[in-house]
């Protein structure tokens, strides 16, 4: 049997949803809403099916509202009408706040969105939960032909997996960033800093994070925690060396700790 499915949103998560599900022979993606007049330039493919009118929502078994987390309440409420499953993809609200449906749940996507990348969604872990057990088996149903990693979660365990994917990803990223833009910032090419990235996350896949761990806080090399605060105070690069105490600090603790 296949699913029907409506999506409301034009964002990231919105347009990865589109796409896996309009790819997907065992679902079919029925409905696009958004705010705007004008659908997203990414999601051109779907003008013919896509809406700004939420007072016409199509039947379906599945609405999936993949927009911001302050807004979710609102679209919500502006679907009290439609009759089929609602869902959010949301790692940091609470299932409850879709509590004005007879039939509602979560589906979270632990993943970063890009709308210039192209992701395996089959291997993406699917955080889900469910407002009664037989909306649970269709959603599990669901989130199987989307994905291989189907996991069941309340609200306050996905809460701290998405407060986990912050410090994975968000910070890593704004650490890369932080990087190099130091080294542009001395005219020095950006890009050397990327093998060494890649490798980072590489390592990671056969030994411990704690394991992989290196540099001169894991040491305690004092001296040279020292020599890089001391750079970075003359240059006036107060924020980053405020950064660099604070995880060196961190790290430290960590690793002696646990020994």
């Amino acid at each position: 049997m296949i699913d029907e499915v409506i999506i409301i949103g034009t964002g990231k998560v919105a347009y990865h949803f589109a796409k896996e599900i309009n790819n997907n022979p065992k679902l079919k993606l029925i409905q696009i809403l958004g705010r705007s007049k004008r659908i997203n330039s990414h999601l051109n493919e779907f003008s013919d099916i896509y809406s700004s009118d939420f007072s016409y929502i199509k039947k379906s078994k599945f609405c999936i509202i993949a927009v911001s987390d302050n807004s979710v309440k609102s679209v919500s409420i502006n679907i009290k009408k439609f009759e089929g499953t609602v869902l959010h993809t949301s790692g940091s609200i609470n299932m409850s706040i879709l509590n004005t449906h007879l039939k509602f749940g979560v589906i979270y996507p632990l993943q970063t969105f890009s709308f210039d990348r192209n992701i395996d969604f089959n291997k993406i872990p699917l955080l889900i939960e469910a407002s009664n057990n037989e909306t649970l088996n269709e959603l599990i149903d669901f989130s199987n032909k989307l994905s291989k990693k189907t996991v069941i979660m309340n609200s306050d365990k996905r809460l701290i997996c998405h407060l986990s994917a912050v410090f994975a990803n968000n910070f890593t990223n704004h650490l890369i960033y932080t990087s190099e833009k130091l080294l542009e910032k001395f005219d020095i090419d950006k890009d050397l800093i990327h093998p060494l990235c890649e490798e980072t996350i590489l390592k990671i896949k056969s030994i411990s994070s704690y394991d992989a761990q290196t540099g001169p806080a894991s040491r305690n090399d004092l001296e040279t925690i020292k020599n890089h605060i001391t750079f970075l105070k003359k240059n006036n690069l107060t924020f980053n060396m405020d950064m660099y105490k604070s995880i060196s600090e961190s790290i430290i603790k960590t690793k002696f700790d646990k020994q």
